[in-house]
């Protein structure tokens, strides 16, 4: 062959060894266990009753615990077919229901872990299995099968047998509900005491005692 046919010759090596330097590195990377770039933020453990959490924000408070009286605020919501149905949120309701002098828009208050709501938010906020308690600052959505809900029963707007998504912020751990009663108790006491000390005063200086 000619000086000419060996450069073409040469010339298609060359070529064709970028190209498949090129295959590789492609390839190297399409099969990269690590692609954390293409990776979004997956849900937490699923407990073995069907609860799944993913942490938003994990707070840097006090851990909760069962028994602590905490204060949350939430989003409930719940899917149908390709629709999102939202049915409460704690900033835009009153939903400490049955306390004197809760306002709309106040965070509900409750001791976690002790069945005063449904157990899907008793085992999420405090911990079950893989799932960790919520820290004070933390944000977390709770994935919570219906059997943790309100099971076949329903509840106003919210279906028989509907899993059901909440978007949780815990606030603070163990505070005291500051009511009406408990106000007018305290502030009433004192006062009472101090009239009958005053009139026991104005009776004995004016003979009358």
């Amino acid at each position: 062959l000619g000086p000419c046919c060996s450069t073409m010759i040469s010339r298609n090596n060359m070529i064709l060894l970028v190209l498949l330097q090129a295959s590789t590195v492609s390839t190297a990377f399409i099969i990269s266990p690590h692609p954390r770039s293409l990776k979004l933020t997956p849900l937490g453990p699923t407990a073995s009753n069907g609860l799944t959490y993913e942490d938003i924000q994990v707070g840097d408070g006090d851990a909760a615990s069962s028994g602590d009286n905490i204060s949350v605020h939430y989003v409930g919501k719940y899917m149908t077919g390709s629709a999102e149905t939202l049915f409460e949120n704690s900033r835009e309701a009153k939903v400490n229901r049955g306390v004197m002098g809760a306002g709309e828009g106040d965070p509900i208050i409750f001791p976690v872990g002790k069945g005063k709501v449904i157990a899907g938010w008793d085992q999420g906020i405090a911990g079950f299995e893989d799932i960790p308690p919520m820290r004070v600052g933390g944000k977390r959505t709770l994935t919570i099968p219906a059997g943790l809900a309100y099971k076949e029963e329903g509840r106003g707007v919210i279906p028989a047998n509907q899993d059901l998504t909440f978007d949780v912020e815990l606030l603070s751990i163990n505070i005291q509900e500051d009511n009406i009663i408990r106000k007018v108790f305290l502030g009433s006491v004192p006062a009472v005491f101090g009239f009958l000390i005053l009139n026991s005063i104005y009776l004995y200086v004016t003979g009358q005692a």
